[in-house]
């Protein structure tokens, strides 16, 4: 309702909305894979025990060797390990 008058109403009032895309399928095999893999081959990650950072890091091997992402849920993983730090430090 926040946005009413100011942008078009169809675009308002769509029930069909999808989240912003990004580029993280590509970012797996450039800038990403090596952080991605830092952070998930990391002790403090291993300790949480709540991973089966073996298969995780085995996907990560696969997308770099194929030169392309698979569709899975590294991406979510990841924030959620990294909010997992977050929370501790604070």
């Amino acid at each position: 309702e926040g946005l009413k008058g100011r942008i078009p109403e169809n675009v308002r009032t769509r029930i069909d909305k999808m989240g912003f895309p990004t580029g993280h399928k590509n970012w797996f095999v450039s800038e990403l894979y090596e952080p991605l893999y830092m952070l998930f081959s990391s002790q403090k990650t291993r300790d949480r025990g709540i991973y089966r950072v073996d298969q995780i890091l085995a996907a990560l091997e696969c997308i770099k060797k194929e030169g392309k992402a698979i569709d899975a849920p590294i991406f979510k993983l990841a924030q959620f390990e990294l909010w997992c730090r977050q929370v501790e430090e604070a």
